[in-house]
């Protein structure tokens, strides 16, 4: 029996690939295809001025938005696939400002900010001719750091600051920004829980989060699986998720603030991130300094080349370029080529974590602050509908890999539904008693409805029955999420 192909996007994907071959039959080699990627580098010359004028860079598990205010600072947020919250929100790491003296981004003066595919870079230059300053940031390939390197024509001093809105506990009471925690908005108030700042006496600055409770239980137990709440890992209590600041250049000022000794016209600086479940500070410390010593022992530029050869391999490896020269739709089909690889460079930057990348903004969500509307005033682990995967919306951002040979970045998209088998089962034998297994359409990574979806009242309800009548019987998703790895297995042999 033939199979169909019944995926829109794949449709379009498919017909895309027919389009390349009819319009340009000649492939690409050596720098030609160098060049054609090029052509699409997302260039700025202005500031972006606040994070809705951003620009994202990653390594498929820590994300960064830069983004340069006027007369300002070099800003960003700093985002990991699994930073939940013990409320099962997708938290961000913080984020990092970093103040030049004298100013490069003054209004009026030359500047310049570049995303360089080829190297999953932000490239920034700023300052008058002859005092420019030259501003390297990228996420390593290779290895959990985030490296900053600032070249200067003139000395200049910097300062590095580790910047945390939740600096104490706070309740969230606005149905609006209940949103974000989608699953348990139904609750009269929802927490967030303060960061915790460390006071090391090594020259770095060192923060973390740590989840002193958990929903993960409560949920369990709404849904009649006691049993494996008994027996099992809470994935959210104890799960701790922080970061460190360290230069060769710079001193620490205080806690949250380092800076040079004096002007220089050359300051690196590396971010570290790291989640660790089910740990203790002591353990999550120990872990870091394990992974700021494995990567110091490895000289920069070595992490850099290898940096770059792994996007190289990355952008090789598949490539699909129209062309229609001299014609009407040659605007159109240009925005078609990049719209297919910045959303490539999307999902590389976001999709080698622990986790699937998420529907609903990825790693790359910035605050509310300077949009209208009853969703204004937000900060940065502001999402709307929350933590939880949509099956319906994730698939979208995965069957396109298949064609593309993006095969790596599909492995957290099955993992997860490959962890949650076993509770799964367990729950279909509990609700329907045989041995198969079904999935929720809208799921918690850990495999169960959310709260809201599946009903508190349980009143004269089997269990099993979910109050949201959208996803009741909607549970196509294991049966695509099948078809999906077997496609999977016809091209890897895998």
């Amino acid at each position: 029996m033939k199979r169909r192909i019944e995926n829109y996007h794949l449709f379009i994907l498919c017909l895309l690939l027919f389009v390349a071959s009819s319009l340009s039959a000649q492939s690409i080699k050596g720098s030609d295809k160098a060049d054609a990627l090029s052509s699409y580098n997302v260039v700025w010359d202005k500031p972006g001025e606040n994070s809705l004028g951003s620009m994202p860079a990653g390594n498929g598990d820590i994300g960064i938005n830069a983004w340069v205010v006027t007369n300002g600072d070099l800003l960003f947020y700093l985002s990991k696939t699994d930073t939940w919250s013990g409320n099962g929100r997708l938290l961000k790491l913080g984020s990092i400002r970093v103040s030049i003296s004298p100013n490069p981004f003054t209004n009026g003066e030359p500047f310049l900010q570049t995303l360089v595919l080829k190297d999953g870079a932000i490239h920034i230059k700023a300052g008058e001719k002859g005092k420019e300053v030259n501003i390297g940031l990228w996420v390593d390939a290779n290895h959990p750091v985030i490296d900053m390197d600032i070249k200067s024509r003139q000395p200049v001093k910097v300062t590095i600051r580790f910047e945390t809105w939740r600096t104490e506990r706070r309740a969230i009471t606005t149905q609006a920004e209940k949103g974000s925690a989608y699953g348990i908005d139904d609750l009269p108030v929802i927490y967030v829980e303060k960061d915790s700042i460390l006071e090391t006496t090594k020259n770095e600055l060192v923060w973390l989060h740590q989840n002193k409770y958990s929903i993960w239980k409560n949920n369990l137990q709404l849904q009649a699986l006691d049993e494996w709440a008994e027996k099992h890992e809470d994935p959210l209590l104890n799960r701790i998720f922080g970061g460190a600041v360290r230069s060769r250049q710079m001193v620490k000022i205080n806690s949250q603030t380092m800076e040079t000794k004096q002007p220089e016209t050359v300051v690196q600086a590396q971010v570290y991130a790291l989640t660790q479940k089910n740990s203790t500070i002591d353990q999550w410390e120990q872990s870091l300094l394990k992974i700021i010593q494995n990567t110091e022992a490895i000289n920069e530029n070595k992490r850099e080349a290898a940096h770059k050869q792994w996007w190289e391999q990355f952008w090789n490896r598949s490539y699909i370029y129209i062309k229609s020269p001299g014609t009407a739709s040659e605007d159109s089909i240009d925005q078609v080529n990049s719209g297919y690889i910045l959303q490539r460079y999307m999902n590389a930057s976001a999709g080698r974590g622990s986790f699937p990348i998420k529907f609903n903004g990825s790693i790359f969500t910035v605050d509310t602050k300077n949009i209208k509307g009853n969703e204004s005033g937000f900060d940065a682990d502001f999402r709307r509908w929350g933590g939880a995967y949509w099956w319906q919306n994730t698939r979208l951002i995965y069957w396109p890999m298949l064609m593309a040979g993006d095969f790596d970045l599909m492995h957290p998209f099955f993992n997860m539904y490959f962890k949650a088998l076993p509770l799964r089962k367990v729950a279909t034998r509990k609700y329907y008693h045989h041995d198969g297994a079904f999935y929720p359409e809208t799921m918690y990574f850990w495999g169960t409805y959310l709260d809201v979806n599946y009903g508190r009242d349980r009143k004269d309800k089997p269990d099993g029955l979910t109050d949201n009548e959208y996803i009741r019987r909607y549970w196509q998703g294991g049966l695509e999420m099948s078809m999906m790895m077997l496609d999977y297995y016809a091209f890897t042999g895998n």
